[in-house]
């Protein structure tokens, strides 16, 4: 785990402990050192956890911070909140928590985005016809796997097929979200910065 995290956190320490030669926005105040921090949790659970684990919270807590700044960072936000509070949905497996779970992702989801679009309406649009394809493919996948699949002739000869497939579409989520964080982190100019600087 070691070996493979710490060359994805190299570029953000390094800016935040004084090297002038990367061009990150680690530097940059508060709002870079929340960026690089949210960037190592991010990292740190690529390379440390499975898709299943809580963990996941420890980077979308302060990218929800960083949401109300930039587009970008608004639409980096939704994709990890939405496809990592999918992954935690088979730790809540039971036929009660089925509803309760949809209906607050559900909430929780259409409130995010409802409110960030109107946050930056001047803006771009947050999704690119790629990202909100696969936000979408998220409904049909529980459709899936909670409706379909346990009335099939493969649900006992292949019990684990729901979770491999939650498994894989959140792994993609969340790893295209890390990498746009990172890449942001990289080559976007930080908020504040002029031209001249």
């Amino acid at each position: 785990w070691f070996g493979s995290a710490v060359p994805t956190h190299s570029p953000s320490l390094s800016d935040s402990l004084g090297n002038p030669h990367l061009h990150t926005d680690c530097h940059i105040g508060p709002r870079g050192f929340l960026r690089c921090l949210t960037l190592c949790a991010l990292s740190s659970f690529m390379f440390g956890w499975h898709v299943h684990e809580k963990a996941i919270l420890l980077a979308i807590l302060p990218m929800s911070l960083l949401s109300v700044g930039k587009a970008g960072d608004a639409s980096i936000f939704l994709i990890l909140t939405t496809t990592g509070h999918y992954s935690l949905f088979p730790l809540l497996f039971t036929a009660p928590e089925l509803p309760i779970k949809i209906l607050l992702m559900l909430l929780f989801t259409i409130y995010s985005i409802s409110s960030l679009k109107t946050l930056f309406r001047k803006e771009k649009p947050l999704f690119n016809w790629m990202e909100t394809f696969y936000l979408l493919g998220l409904g049909p996948l529980e459709v899936c796997c909670e409706f379909v699949f346990p009335f099939t002739s493969w649900k006992v000869k292949y019990p684990f097929i729901p979770l491999l497939l939650t498994s894989v579409y959140c792994a993609v989520g969340i790893t295209y979200a890390w990498f746009k964080l990172y890449v942001s982190v990289l080559i976007d100019p930080p908020i504040g910065k002029t031209k001249k600087q």
